[in-house]
This record gives C-alpha cells, sequence and structure tokens, in this order.
C-alpha cells in the first residue's frame, strides 16, 4: 500500500488521476521486474510467481478502483428505501471467462491461441497480474532465466499488469 502510495505521488503531477494509477500500478511492476533480473535470488523466487490486486482511492469527491487480475471491488450503497444495502461490481475479473479480455489478448497476439482450456496459455488464470514475468519477458530473457518458456510463447509479452480503472462520484 505504502509504494503504490508513493507511486501515485510521483506521477500526480499528471493531471488526470486515472492515467496517475495505472502509472503507478505499472510503476511497481516494473520494480519487481527490475529486482528480479538484478540478480537477487529471493527477487527473482518472487517473480517466478504472481500476484492480482485492486485498490481504491478517495480523490476530490471520486472513488477511484482498479484492479488486475481475478479480484473484484464492489460497492455497497444504501437502498432507496433506507432498509438494507445493495452491491454494485465497480470492476470485473481479467479472466478467459472476460469477453473483452479475451479480444484484448487475441487482438494483440493474432493467428495465436493464447487461450487454452480457459486460461492463458493454457497454464495461468488471471489475463492480468504482477509478476509471472514468465508471460511478460523477451523470450531469450525467459530461456536464460528459468530455463524455458511456457507452450506457444511466440510473441510476449502475454500478461500484463495494466489495471482497469473506474470512476465513481461520491454523494
Amino acid at each position: 500500500a505504502t509504494q503504490f502510495y508513493q507511486h501515485v505521488q510521483k506521477s500526480q503531477q499528471q493531471s488526470n488521476i486515472v492515467e496517475s494509477v495505472k502509472d503507478a500500478i505499472q510503476g511497481i511492476d516494473n520494480d519487481f521486474s527490475r529486482e528480479a533480473l538484478g540478480g537477487d535470488e529471493d527477487a527473482l523466487r518472487i517473480a517466478s510467481s504472481g500476484a492480482v490486486s485492486a485498490s481504491a482511492l478517495v480523490h476530490d469527491g471520486e472513488l477511484i478502483v482498479s484492479n488486475t487480475g481475478d479480484c473484484r471491488i464492489v460497492l455497497g450503497t444504501k437502498a432507496g428505501d433506507g432498509h438494507g444495502y445493495t452491491a454494485t461490481a465497480l470492476t470485473a475479473d481479467h479472466t478467459a471467462e472476460n469477453g473483452a479480455e479475451v479480444t484484448r489478448l487475441r487482438n494483440a497476439h493474432p493467428n495465436e491461441r493464447v487461450i487454452a482450456h480457459g486460461r492463458l496459455l493454457g497454464s495461468l488464470q488471471p489475463l492480468r497480474a504482477f509478476g509471472d514475468f514468465v508471460y511478460k519477458w523477451p523470450y531469450d530473457v525467459v530461456q536464460r532465466v528459468f530455463g524455458g518458456t511456457p507452450p506457444n510463447y511466440l510473441s510476449p509479452p502475454y500478461l500484463t499488469c495494466e489495471p482497469e480503472v473506474h470512476c465513481h462520484k461520491l454523494t
């Protein structure tokens, strides 16, 4: 959380908070990548796994939410009649069940089988995530660092940590 906030503060010089949040999340992933390629064995071990994220930030009367991967932010609001609450999903999971995500990947990798058995290259469930650099780094780097590539690894990167960001006006 601290690293996210620090990255948002650095990129807040931009006038667009949505782009600041995207830059912050991608900046954290880039930091992980640099550390892993720097020869630190612990960082490399961590880089071979991945994580999904969801974040919320209140800024100028808006709730700014972002998600990367198969996690979701749900907003609870008081029902109009004053009894109970209504749950509204503010984000969508980034999995093979999300048609827009599959289309995004297929457009980026035409003529490739990017989704197999409901997973990225047949093995990874989330289609966006931090880490999991075996799906992001160039072929030669993945070969050198991990000793092999996933099946059908033709035109990386296949995985991104770019979040979807949505704004919700607070009332």
